[in-house]
Parts: C-alpha cells; structure tokens; sequence
C-alpha cells in the first residue's frame, strides 16, 4: 500500500499539469478563434522564437510563466539571443503553419498577444518585450516600448471577428 502512494502522488501532479495546460490552451483557442491543437501550435511558434530571442536570464523568466508541461519544450531551446529571429520570422512562420494571408495573421497575432496578456499578466508581457527588438514590440503591442511615450502601453484593438477555421489536418492523439 505504501509503495502505490509516491505513484498516486506523481500521476495526480501529471494530471494537475495537464489540466494546467488544457486551460492555457483553451484560452488561447477562445481569444484567437482558433481550433485548440492549431492555437496550441501557434502560441508555440510565437513563444519558440520569442525565448530564443531573448537573453538566457529573461528567457527563463519568460519560460517559468508557461504551463509546466510547456517549460521542459521551451527550456531545451538553444541559448540567446538569436539575432537572426524577428517579428517577420514569427509572421511567416504562422502564416505558414496556418496557410493565411498577412491580414489575417495580424488578428491571430493581436488576438493572441491578448491571451498572452491575461494569462502571463500586463506588466510581464511588457518586462519581457522590453527586451526585445522594436519590431518585436510592434508586433506585440504595435508600438516602439524604448519610446518615453510608452510606459503604460496597451495593446492594441483586437479584432473580435477573427475566427479561423482552416481545415489543416490534424494528428491523431
């Protein structure tokens, strides 16, 4: 009976991360509109680039705000930054993964930055594009973060109309 006990413990911790995940997924899905394996895809394409743009110091900061599931994935990620990655490496390669059109990939992109924004908290999601190349903020919170003007920078409108429905094939599991 004792030695069933450490396994409950591990599959109960295994379950409360996967839940974790799920609900992580799910609001990405919601705010984005789209299906939860393609929103799961594209916040880690966007997350992928992002943590390996990004210094070692902040990009394990960046990294302990995901879902534990997530944190193993993003922390085996070659050190940066990498100065060849920028916002139109994440551009194309959503527009890529998804098959849209640039227009469309600015609501994705919005939309998700919002999700981003209520999951990981404002003042984190600007601590960490504060770090990042302008073009990387632009593409977050569509304005220059190194500009004075910029302290309490919100991000902008979303498109609430941005629902997605590509028909790309999905794996099975």
């Amino acid at each position: 009976k004792t030695a069933m006990r450490p396994l409950r413990k591990v599959l109960k911790s295994e379950f409360r991360k996967g839940q974790t995940t799920g609900r992580f997924i799910d609001f990405i899905s919601r705010e984005t509109g789209l299906k939860k394996f393609m929103a799961s895809q594209v916040a880690k394409i966007f997350l992928r680039n992002t943590v390996m743009r990004l210094n070692d110091a902040a990009a394990a900061h960046l990294v302990s705000l995901l879902p534990e599931k997530w944190q193993d994935e993003m922390a085996e990620l070659p050190a940066g930054p990498n100065r060849r990655i920028n916002a139109s490496t994440i551009i194309n390669e959503i527009i890529e993964f998804l098959e849209i059109g640039k227009d469309e990939v600015r609501d994705v992109i919005i939309n998700l930055c919002h999700a981003f924004d209520e999951l990981l908290g404002h003042d984190e999601l600007i601590y960490i594009a504060k770090l990042l190349p302008r073009d990387m903020q632009i593409l977050i919170f569509g304005a220059d973060l190194t500009s004075p003007h910029a302290r309490g920078k919100e991000l902008p409108t979303r498109n609430l109309k941005c629902n997605l429905e590509t028909e790309k094939k999905q794996p099975d599991y």
